[in-house]
């Protein structure tokens, strides 16, 4: 049976990617960036391998505050380093998130935010 903190967690959880999905915006329409929108998709896409702070490494993805926008883009939406760039890691289980292509100044914002 499922203790009830984790079912509350999983169901704001659920909720949460419930509205992300249900805003009524054309394809490749970008959503205004925001530092709020950043932190939930982080913490609700992102905490399975990098840490909650991430300011700390994870347990299979490094720490990624201050990543650049050619890092982000090139991880989320390719799945691959950008050229010359050197990886924290030697692993590279990290796959594309190409759904979160419209909300990557959000998370930019979210990471590069003192």
């Amino acid at each position: 049976m499922i203790q009830k903190p984790y079912l509350v967690t999983f169901l704001i959880c659920i909720f949460t990617l419930q509205g992300f999905n249900c805003q009524k915006t054309e394809k490749n329409q970008p959503t205004l960036p925001s530092l709020a929108r950043g932190r939930v998709i982080y913490q609700t896409q992102c905490i399975a391998c990098h840490n909650a702070n991430p300011r700390q490494p994870g347990s299979l993805g490094p720490d990624v505050f201050g990543s650049t926008k050619d890092l982000l883009i090139a991880r989320i939406l390719k799945g691959e380093y950008p050229i010359g760039y050197q990886p924290k890691r030697k692993s590279h289980v990290m796959v594309a998130l190409p759904h979160l292509q419209n909300e990557i100044d959000s998370i930019y914002l979210f990471l590069n935010t003192p």
